[in-house]
């Protein structure tokens, strides 16, 4: 675009240029244009030729090469500081920083690594220049893994909404404004993007009168996450043998919602794709207090207390007709234990704003019918369907207690058959609104004031 704008004799534009490169790009492959990698380098790109003259010129009482870096760095941050907001729910508070001290070698380090190519023929002269890439290149990862050390190293925010995004964006034309010197404009954007998050917060306001239930993807496991207000429960964490599903799933959903702390979280029993979610959860230091069943244990519990012990973890040891109170969040616990593997462990009712949820672990059928006895009690608007759908579970004589309005299968892929053609028929059969994780995604249930529940599902 440059060129073509020596040959027809026209003004460079770099915005311009910059536009019709990412035009180009998503012609080409449209698919690119949710890649996060290109979503980042646009956006920072596009602040850093806009802001970067501006903000040197703001800055003009510091040295010129201090005042040339940092002006780049707080340009980029503009950029892609939204995005990191919203799809990791984490703002980086050293970013500026770390641009500052690693950019001024990103030059030298290009130039380096085209001659250390062309340098190859001659040995003594590419050892040399790529001895100084290996300082350069400790230099910048040193510099990267000091600063991601700090415990203020990021900070954990809401993802935001729309309408904060959009007074975001409008903030941002105001700052343009202002480096115009359009003080008009500028003003105006700024009484714009006041009403935008004026709007956001009341938005926000009323949705923390109601709660909401999550029932997270996390393939072949369960994990369900109840919130109202500033309050947190989970109910079991997920896991796997082969990936790291908390850090994966679990972590970044609580950051994109700004959950710092799990007030309360609560073990089914202990089995890998229920609980080892809770190890890298306990690592992390936001459960205030674990709660475990008494009953068998597999590795999986001593690996749960060795590492709440390590991290100052509470942990406490919940039975049949314990419940647990947690502001406006209550759970009780029903044993299902009936001798076998599957039903050695609790089935959890938690109840926030006059709906009832019943977390049911992997009972099968035997330990359906150890439930059905406490009649009223196990009454629920939503079922967690036990087992991930299997069909060692789904009698009539526990739905018929249940009767719950709103069912909820937890599975990924796999080779087990979940959910089962028995159960999803069951369920048919009972005209029951089902929603199976592998296929919709994570489950978001949110209640209202008035008790209405309404249903989104979260597509990964």
């Amino acid at each position: 675009v440059f060129f073509c704008a020596d040959f027809l004799r026209r003004d460079r534009d770099t915005v311009t240029a910059l536009s019709f490169a990412a035009f180009f790009l998503c012609l080409v492959n449209p698919g690119i244009l949710f890649d996060l990698g290109f979503q980042f380098s646009c956006m920072s790109t596009f602040s850093i030729v806009l802001f970067t003259g501006k903000i040197e010129a703001w800055l003009r009482f510091l040295p010129r090469f201090i005042r040339t870096g940092l002006s780049v760095s707080v340009a980029a941050f503009i950029g892609f500081a939204p995005l990191g907001a919203m799809y990791f729910g984490v703002l980086s508070t050293v970013s500026i920083l770390a641009n500052l001290l690693v950019c001024p070698l990103m030059a030298p380090l290009l130039i380096l690594g085209f001659l250390g190519g062309f340098s190859a023929p001659v040995p003594i002269l590419s050892d040399a220049i790529f001895w100084i890439l290996d300082i350069l290149c400790r230099y910048i990862l040193g510099v990267s893994g000091v600063l991601g050390t700090l415990p203020f190293a990021e900070k954990t925010v809401q993802s935001p909404g729309t309408l904060l995004l959009a007074a975001y964006g409008v903030m941002v034309v105001s700052l343009y404004c202002l480096g115009e010197k359009r003080g008009r404009q500028s003003a105006v954007c700024i009484l714009i993007a006041l009403a935008l998050s004026a709007c956001q917060f009341a938005s926000d306001l009323y949705k923390s009168f109601g709660a909401e239930i999550t029932f997270l993807s996390v393939g072949n496991g369960d994990c369900a996450l109840i919130t109202q207000g500033k309050t947190a429960v989970l109910l079991d964490s997920g896991g796997s043998p082969y990936t790291d599903v908390a850090a994966k799933t679990v972590l970044p959903y609580l950051k994109r919602e700004g959950i710092s702390v799990i007030d309360a979280a609560f073990l089914t029993h202990y089995h890998i794709d229920h609980g080892a979610g809770y190890i890298t959860l306990l690592k992390e230091r936001i459960i205030k207090t674990l709660y475990l069943p008494y009953h068998t244990d597999t590795e999986l519990k001593p690996a749960l207390l060795r590492t709440a012990q390590e991290t100052g973890t509470d942990v406490r040891f919940i039975g049949d007709g314990d419940t647990v109170f947690s502001d406006t969040v209550s759970v009780s616990a029903f044993d299902s234990d009936t001798g076998n593997a599957e039903n050695n462990g609790l089935v959890y009712l938690a109840e926030v704003g006059n709906v009832r949820t019943l977390i049911t672990g992997d009972i099968d059928k035997q330990g359906e019918r150890r439930l059905v006895w406490r009649g009223a009690a196990l009454r629920a608007d939503i079922l967690k369907v036990p087992h991930h759908g299997a069909k060692t579970g789904g009698t009539d004589i526990f739905y018929d207690a249940v009767n719950p309005s709103i069912a909820v299968i937890s599975c990924g892929q796999n080779d087990y058959g979940h959910p089962s053609k028995e159960v999803l028929a069951l369920l048919e059969k009972r005209q029951i609104p089902t929603y199976i994780t592998e296929k919709n995604g994570s489950v978001k249930i949110i209640i209202k004031r008035d008790g209405t529940k309404l249903v989104h599902t979260l597509r990964p």
